[in-house]
């Protein structure tokens, strides 16, 4: 393991780490353009270069392997007048639109003009002015003239997503990113070429103009829309999400997410249920608010149990662990069964790269806590098997399918709770409004088994509260206690077997 010195700080780091990993253990910031961890090193972007004692020029930091003695400068004179020429080289025929750019506020070659080049006449930007993007894909726009070459979104179409969509195009001091002739950019994973540009060369179609990205907030999440769980970065301001960004996560996404993914926010923004109801399905529908809709849902719940009625209980595979938990503990204490049935949807279309064909995020955690409480987790699809007659069904969330029964009157009288309207809104006799996925905390396992928590990005809907504390509620009225207290209760009961893995961020 070579020892080095970096700005007069000694680190031993094991054989091949370059330069720049080395100074990154360090907290030592080298700018760079072209560099990523998870793509190959093409030392193109000149940007990194410092300077090494017993060398005649500038060293390449992403491409140079530390040396057991070798001493590195990252500030001095000569380093610091290297990167300037290299701006100044890349900024000479660069459009002065920052304040019209999407990227603007996030972009490296921005910030690395103000940390290393700003006051330089030669790193100024040109008077050049952005011409109209042009249409590359559904979901990309480029914006040729911003391009530095970096070649970072050519190196993942060809090493990552493996589509070869986009090349290098031009030739010499023209060269530019681009698209073959007569090729459109249709890679399920185009939206993170516009998160790997350092220039604002690619944009979001879906983004563009929408907000400045500096006013933006940003919270941790992780994506419902398959079993994989992506880590996600909600970008929200207002209340609104304007975007869903991969957030770093090694063992579950690395750096990357799917467009369909990303672009699935919407969704949990349109057709919401915020009013609650009872009544039978052919009666004039009375709106309450959601306690109150829970509230009288419980009361009749609690008469067809005491009549002898069979209740069945149906989740959806994208409730968290800790509303999973309230649910079971309702099935056994309220409810008196120890069965509980599962309503996923049909699988989707799924990749060799992150997307997972079945739908749900939380399936196998489900089925997991299921086990540790006692309750035999079944597939929805057996729910009126053997003519099972059922007094009620009780279903939890918005992403549940039910099967049809073989008699019209097998499934009773359903209870929902959803956040947005389904097919088995129009034949709830109850529904109560549910929070949304960016609305709630949680906890979540994908397919793999990785842990990971997810934190509310938004505010629900005015008089919206958590699934736990309506079921606690509704039990409360009937005089049983559930066995959890609080949130923190509730938490550190559905995770007492699980492990969460440290080292995801």
């Amino acid at each position: 393991m070579p020892l080095l010195t970096i700005d007069d700080r000694e680190i031993e780091v094991p054989d091949g780490t370059t330069i720049l990993q080395a100074a990154r253990a360090l907290a030592i910031d080298i700018p760079v353009f072209c560099h990523h961890d998870s793509l190959s090193t093409v030392a193109s972007c000149r940007m990194c270069l410092v300077e090494v004692e017993g060398t005649a020029s500038p060293v390449q930091s992403c491409a140079a392997k530390a040396e057991a003695g070798m001493v590195v400068r990252t500030t001095s004179p000569l380093a610091l007048e290297a990167r300037g020429s290299v701006l100044a080289s890349l900024l000479a025929d660069h459009p002065r639109d920052c304040p019209v750019c999407d990227s603007a506020g996030e972009c490296a070659l921005q910030t690395n003009y103000f940390r290393h080049g700003a006051g330089s006449a030669r790193s100024r930007p040109s008077e050049h002015h952005c011409k109209a993007p042009t249409v590359i894909g559904e979901n990309v726009l480029l914006h040729q003239e911003r391009c530095i070459n970096c070649s970072r979104c050519i190196r993942f179409c060809q090493e990552v997503s493996k589509s070869n969509q986009l090349v290098q195009a031009l030739a010499g001091q023209r060269s530019v990113a681009g698209l073959s002739p007569g090729r459109s950019f249709t890679d399920p994973y185009s939206l993170c070429t516009v998160d790997l540009c350092p220039s604002g060369a690619l944009s979001s179609r879906d983004f563009r103009f929408r907000q400045p990205a500096w006013v933006l907030e940003q919270t941790p999440s992780i994506c419902p829309e398959c079993s994989r769980g992506c880590a996600l970065t909600v970008c929200h301001a207002g209340n609104t999400i304007y975007r869903l960004q991969p957030r770093y996560a090694p063992l579950v996404n690395g750096w990357w997410a799917c467009d369909a993914g990303r672009l699935a926010y919407p969704k949990y923004g349109s057709d919401r249920v915020t009013r609650g109801y009872v009544g039978l399905r052919t009666d004039e529908e009375l709106l309450l608010p959601p306690m109150a809709a829970a509230l009288a849902g419980g009361r009749w719940l609690q008469t067809e149990i005491s009549a002898g009625g069979q209740v069945a209980l149906v989740l959806d595979g994208c409730l968290s662990l800790e509303e999973a938990f309230a649910v079971f503990s309702f099935a056994r204490q309220f409810v008196g069964t120890d069965e509980a049935f599962l309503g996923l949807l049909p699988d989707g279309t799924g990749d060799s790269l992150l997307r997972n064909p079945q739908p749900a995020a939380n399936a196998r955690g489900l089925a997991h806590l299921a086990r540790r409480c006692g309750i035999e987790l079944l597939p929805a699809a057996g729910l009126f098997a053997e003519h099972r007659q059922w007094g009620a069904v009780v279903c939890f969330g918005a992403e549940v399918e039910l099967p049809r029964p073989d008699q019209p009157d097998q499934a009773g009288r359903v209870l929902l709770f959803a956040w947005r309207h389904n097919q088995v809104t129009r034949i709830a006799h109850t529904l109560v409004p549910l929070a949304a996925h960016f609305e709630k905390g949680g906890s979540y396992v994908n397919f793999a088994g990785v842990v990971q928590p997810a934190t509310a990005a938004l505010q629900p809907p005015p008089g919206i509260v958590s699934l736990p504390l309506m079921l606690r509620q509704m039990a409360l009225q009937s005089g049983v206690l559930l066995d959890y207290t609080g949130a923190k209760d509730l938490s550190e009961k559905a995770l007492a077997e699980f492990v969460i893995r440290e080292d995801i961020p």
